[in-house]
């Protein structure tokens, strides 16, 4: 995945886990909100996979992306928005059928 920020740590092969892990997360975003979706429209389940993206892409310490790369990820994103995001959040639900 190219245009991500850079992850940081002393280590490089942790950074280089990390990056592998985060690729993995960012795509299991996209797949289990789009398996949750069912018959919500397309444009609304992609705002809301950018949104939840966006959240996890806002930590660059590799060690987090180790750290959460087995765990729950809707936990996790909810854990991390912060008073904007649940606003956002709420729109999108109000759009939902």
């Amino acid at each position: 995945m190219t245009g991500l920020p850079q992850l940081t740590d002393r280590n490089p092969d942790v950074i280089r886990l990390a990056e592998n892990d985060r690729a993995v997360m960012l795509d299991r975003i996209a797949t289990e909100i789009t398996a949750t979706a069912g018959d919500q429209p397309a444009e609304l389940v992609a705002e809301l996979i950018s949104m939840y993206r966006e959240v996890a892409l806002r930590h660059t310490d590799a060690g987090w992306w180790l750290n959460n790369s087995s765990r729950h990820l809707g936990r996790i994103i909810a854990r991390e928005m912060t008073d904007e995001d649940r606003a956002r959040l709420a729109q999108l639900g109000s759009r939902r059928r």
